[in-house]
């Protein structure tokens, strides 16, 4: 992979960290944009049409909201290669 996994969160959001913990534990770099601190992040997520989040947005450019490993890895081709048998931040 090259880039990073870009997550759009929020201060506090559990459901936010819970999945960059999960791509960190992948081995996936991640790069976090907190809407609430970061007006341009915030103006970048309206565009891109979401009003939930996490979203992940994939260096090839798919995004996808949520935090379910399964889902993600259905929606983003390219996580497919990660292990969807665990929750994310689950350290197994």
């Amino acid at each position: 992979m090259t880039g990073a996994v870009e997550v759009f969160c929020r201060t506090g959001c559990g459901k936010c960290s819970a999945v960059r913990r999960w791509l960190a534990g992948l081995g996936h770099p991640v790069r976090m944009h907190d809407v609430t601190r970061d007006p341009e992040a915030a103006k970048r997520l309206a565009e891109l049409g979401f009003t939930t989040l996490p979203v992940l947005l994939t260096p090839d450019g798919r995004a996808s909201a949520g935090n379910d490993p399964r889902t993600l890895a259905d929606q983003l081709p390219m996580l497919k290669t990660a292990r969807t048998d665990t929750e994310p931040g689950d350290p197994r």
